[in-house]
C-alpha cells in the first residue's frame, strides 16, 4: 500500500492511499475547523451547508474547468463526496468563511486525484467571483499549504 506523508498542524499523519473507491458518502455533520486566520475560517462542509456550496458551484465562471455550473444534484454530491473525504482522507475541499461576514465564500484544500494514471495530491480551490479580485484565494490557499506543510 502507497503511504503519502503530509503534516497536520498538531502532528503527522501518515495518509493511505486511495483504497476505498465506493461511492457512499461519510455519515458525518461535523463541521470541525481546519484553520483559522486574522480573516478567515476554513471549516468541513456539512449537508446544510447545501445553499452556501451551491452559491460558488452554480456559477460556470467560478466551474468553468468543469465546463459548466452544477446543478443541485451535482452540488450535494460534491458536499457528500467530501465528507468521504474527511472520513478515508483525513482532508479534501473545506468550506471557506469570511470572519467579518460569516458568510461562505469558497472552498479549499487537499484531495487525491489521478495524474498519467497514478494517484497525487492536488491543492485545489473555487472561490465566488467577487473574492478572485480581493485575492482572499491566495490568502487561503496559501494558509492552508503553509500550516500543512510548517509543522
Amino acid at each position: 500500500m502507497k503511504e503519502a506523508l503530509i503534516k497536520n498542524r498538531k502532528e503527522r499523519l501518515i495518509l493511505p492511499s486511495r483504497k476505498d473507491e465506493s461511492n457512499q458518502p461519510a455519515q458525518s455533520d461535523s463541521k470541525k475547523i481546519v484553520l483559522e486566520t486574522e480573516r478567515l475560517v476554513v471549516r468541513q462542509m456539512a449537508p446544510d451547508d447545501f445553499e452556501n456550496v451551491r452559491r460558488f458551484l452554480a456559477d460556470p465562471e467560478v466551474m468553468y474547468a468543469y465546463e459548466h455550473g452544477f446543478d443541485d444534484d451535482e452540488v450535494r454530491q460534491w458536499i457528500a463526496q467530501n465528507q468521504k473525504r474527511y472520513t478515508q482522507d483525513g482532508f479534501g475541499l473545506w468550506l471557506i468563511i469570511e470572519k467579518k461576514t460569516g458568510e461562505s465564500i469558497g472552498d479549499c484544500g487537499i484531495t487525491w486525484q489521478e495524474a498519467k494514471g497514478k494517484p497525487v495530491l492536488e491543492i485545489g480551490y473555487h472561490l465566488e467571483k467577487k473574492q478572485v479580485a480581493s485575492r482572499l484565494c491566495d490568502r487561503s490557499g496559501q494558509s492552508v499549504f503553509l500550516t500543512d506543510s510548517q509543522n
